[in-house]
């Protein structure tokens, strides 16, 4: 976990985009299991935006010798031109294959069967039903038996149709993916065989910036929530935005008390 976390206080936030530090944690916290484990496989996103949480996923794939794809529109001046600079200032240039178009055309599945199977794969594109329905089914093709897929803005409520898709897919899929971990931004979910050892894993999460653990039930099994407060989160993202994250970390009020809600 060192090498995350070093990476996530200094160079991380210094890209444009949208990471809580609490999925910046979980999504570490995930990639160090998976290597602990031997579970091999690329990691791919649909909703590149400007790249800061691409560059997560790609930072462990260099470390891995697995490949990133990045799927998205690239319809904001700039964008594409940004996402390759800063990824490539990074060194990670190498492992990273970006996709132009939406991801509910063919050339989309076939740049995924390119890659191989995926181990994480964030979804974070076209928040209305059609997108949702497309690229949950996406990204459940393409995952690998050990992988897992991050649905972001789940719970949102400038979403509400983006929550009821991924709860209509989960309830008609219930034998592909399981749901184990969830923060304020997004939705964890696993292959059913795996669902405890990443319960496990997760219950274990290296927790900075004042964030803590809670239990619950979501869809009849237990789920991980790691919670944050906003004055923890402001001050560690600040402050990693400059490269200073680990003093972000100390500076955040410690949580008064972590429990399971039963």
């Amino acid at each position: 976990m060192d090498r995350f976390r070093t990476f996530i206080d200094r160079r991380l936030y210094r890209i444009r985009g949208f990471l809580h530090p609490s999925d910046a944690m979980v999504l570490a916290t995930i990639m160090a299991f998976q290597a602990q484990r031997g579970w091999k496989g690329a990691h791919a996103e649909i909703g590149v935006f400007y790249g800061r949480s691409l560059a997560l996923l790609a930072f462990d794939a260099a470390q891995s010798g697995s490949r990133v794809l990045g799927i998205d529109l690239f319809d904001i001046p700039g964008q594409r031109a940004y996402v390759e600079k800063h990824l490539g200032q990074l060194g990670l240039s190498d492992v990273l294959t970006l996709h132009a178009g939406s991801s509910l055309e063919t050339p989309a599945a076939q740049a995924l069967k390119a890659i191989g199977p995926v181990r994480l794969f964030s979804i974070d594109g076209g928040h209305e039903l059609v997108h949702i329905d497309n690229d949950a089914e996406l990204a459940a093709d393409a995952l690998s038996c050990s992988g897992v897929i991050a649905f972001d803005d789940f719970m949102n409520a400038q979403y509400p149709d983006l929550s009821r898709g991924i709860i209509r897919f989960l309830e008609a899929h219930s034998d592909r993916l399981a749901p184990f971990a969830i923060t304020r931004a997004k939705l964890y979910c696993c292959p059913p065989q795996v669902y405890e050892a990443y319960l496990a894993a997760i219950s274990r999460v290296s927790l900075w910036g004042g964030a803590w653990i809670e239990r619950f039930v979501f869809l009849e099994r237990e789920v991980v929530f790691i919670n944050q407060p906003l004055l923890g989160r402001a001050l560690y993202q600040t402050l990693a935005e400059q490269g200073l994250g680990q003093l972000g970390d100390r500076l955040a009020p410690r949580a008064r008390q972590r429990f399971a809600r039963q």
